[in-house]
């Protein structure tokens, strides 16, 4: 059986374009009636959104924090 995991640095170094590049396109959103992705244009890039939801969700431990502080 061959293996379809295989991590050589060619291999690892072309996850990262792959993943670089997807981070600055724009953000999109599933159209339901077409079943296609479509670009948002009310929204960034994908990268501005992942910092944005990072925010979000270290704001909400820092709200937690200080809720099991005080209860």
């Amino acid at each position: 059986m061959a293996s379809v995991d295989v991590s050589t640095s060619k291999n690892l170094n072309g996850l990262v374009g792959v993943g670089k590049a997807l981070l600055k396109r724009q953000v999109c959103k599933m159209n339901i009636e077409t079943g296609t992705n479509e670009p948002d244009l009310k929204r960034g890039t994908n990268e501005e959104e992942l910092v944005h939801f990072a925010r979000m969700l270290s704001e909400e431990r820092d709200t937690r924090k200080v809720g099991y502080k005080h209860g």
